[in-house]
């Protein structure tokens, strides 16, 4: 008689939380996910270049960071928006996009270089 093996259950994908926004003047609302819930195509290009940024732990940023590496940083950002809110990059500025990035990182809870894959890291 053949042995029972143990078999993992994958649980089903959670629904994924959104975080919307809208440029003032602008009737349309935007949608991005949650940092969290990224696809991992994105959040492995967040993982390599954020060292190259700054610290997570402390939040602050190197003085030092090369301008290639904020341009992959901004290029990540825009192929994020682009993927999930097309249209929503080339209507920002570099202010807004580091406005953006500020409310959807703090109302996700997570910062760039954290653990994405729990809104509890």
């Amino acid at each position: 008689m053949a042995k029972k093996t143990d078999v993992l259950v994958i649980p089903k994908k959670h629904k994924r939380a959104w975080f919307e926004v809208r440029i003032d003047g602008d009737a349309t609302t935007y949608r991005l996910p949650k940092l969290q819930h990224l696809d991992l195509d994105i959040v492995e290009k967040i993982r390599k270049i954020t060292p190259k940024l700054g610290s997570v732990k402390t939040g602050k940023p190197k003085t030092d960071v090369r301008q290639a590496d904020l341009l992959r940083a901004v290029g990540i950002l825009t192929e994020v928006m682009e993927r999930y809110a097309p249209g929503l990059a080339e209507k920002l500025d570099q202010d807004q996009m580091g406005f953006l990035f500020q409310a959807w990182s703090d109302d996700s809870k997570v910062k760039m270089g954290e653990s994405l894959a729990s809104p509890t890291s």
